[in-house]
């Protein structure tokens, strides 16, 4: 399913770094949801994101545009800008369990 997203060399980065279980048992309809989610806020950097926070791709994807929706309104409307800039602004997103 990956490999639509990511050029070859993310791919097999994406597969050096997680493991295969972990990969097989992304839902693919939440994996698409989530992305196109992001892509319609103009996120741009979606290979670095589905390399570096790849778990975002498993969430409920309401829960994730409510977070994100947080996010951007904290850091503004170059909230793109700043997020290429410095993926680690993500970590708002991820889910405190």
């Amino acid at each position: 399913m990956f490999r639509d997203y990511l050029s070859d060399f993310n791919y097999n980065l994406l597969k050096d770094t997680y493991n295969e279980e972990y990969l097989y048992s992304i839902n693919k309809n939440t994996f698409l949801k989530n992305y196109h989610l992001l892509r319609s806020y103009n996120i741009t950097c979606l290979e670095d994101i589905i390399l570096n926070y790849l778990e975002l791709f498993t969430y409920d994807t309401n829960i994730l545009e409510e977070r994100l929706k947080k996010l951007i309104t904290s850091l503004g409307p170059n909230y793109n800008e700043l997020i290429n800039n410095n993926l680690s602004l993500l970590n708002e997103l991820i889910k405190e369990d």
